[in-house]
């Protein structure tokens, strides 16, 4: 950590061969000037963890060589850019812990080269768009702590995803009672899961328990029922989450005996 104070000064527009750009960890504040996005060979734009505000500029989705965008840990706020969605090289978009609105732009729809989205602890609201689906490269999503609206899109089949973060999700089915589990037997790459508060309800499915590499399962405060499945990799959980569901039968003999998962679980309510 620094301690750079004052806003980002609009002259790094005027580099035209600058490639990277990290100020993050420090205490810059004002907006993000739009003269950034006149940065032809920039790859890295890094600014998280400063005191920065205001809306990102349009003018970022003009630096077609991006790569690497965060900018977490702001006060930023408002509607992200349509514009962004030009950024077709992209492969890391950061944007967690700030004050954003609205839903993902339709644009981002060609986002299809990122690999990581993280933009928990914002006020996103609308549908889970479904054409991350579409996002065949990606390896980790985090959209915990925001106000989208469930269901989970059955569209998933990310094979390459190793982490997938959602929690609190807004409605419920037409008959209210909860959605159904999502189907995400495909992504059989899932290290870590965590679908807490989501309204789901139903059984847990079997295909979970045959994750070879799941090592992280949170499922708590949803309205989930029936037994716990049998996890054929059990030596590799350290944590188990199914507190504040509606299950029934008994701790599994598998699970009692773990040395190693730190377990939390709650039968009925």
């Amino acid at each position: 950590m620094n301690f750079l104070n004052g806003a980002i000064p609009t002259d790094l527009g005027a580099l035209p061969s600058l490639q990277l750009l990290d100020l993050s960890e420090n205490m810059l504040n004002g907006s993000i000037p739009a003269a950034l996005g006149a940065l032809p060979s920039l790859r890295y734009l890094v600014l998280s963890r400063n005191l920065l505000s205001g809306t990102v500029p349009d003018e970022l989705g003009n630096i077609s060589t991006l790569v690497f965008l965060h900018l977490s840990a702001n006060n930023l706020s408002g509607v992200l850019p349509q514009r962004l969605g030009n950024l077709g090289n992209l492969k890391e978009l950061s944007l967690f812990d700030n004050e954003f609105v609205g839903g993902l732009p339709p644009s981002f729809a060609d986002l299809k080269n990122l690999t990581y989205l993280h933009i928990e602890g914002n006020n996103f609201t609308g549908p889970i768009p479904e054409f991350i689906g579409n996002w065949k490269q990606l390896k980790s999503l985090s959209l915990i702590g925001n106000n989208f609206e469930g269901p989970i899109p059955n569209t998933f089949s990310l094979s390459n995803l190793s982490g997938l973060f959602i929690s609190d999700l807004i409605g419920s089915s037409r008959g209210g009672q909860g959605f159904s589990f999502p189907n995400l037997s495909r992504m059989t790459s899932l290290r870590k899961l965590t679908l807490r508060n989501c309204s789901i309800s139903g059984p847990i499915p079997g295909y979970i328990g045959r994750f070879k590499s799941l090592t992280h399962l949170d499922l708590s405060s949803n309205n989930l029922t029936g037994e716990i499945p049998f996890f054929s990799n059990a030596q590799q959980l350290s944590n188990i989450y199914l507190s504040e569901n509606m299950l029934n039968g008994s701790l599994p003999r598998w699970l009692a005996d773990s040395k190693k998962a730190n377990v939390y679980v709650s039968f009925g309510r």
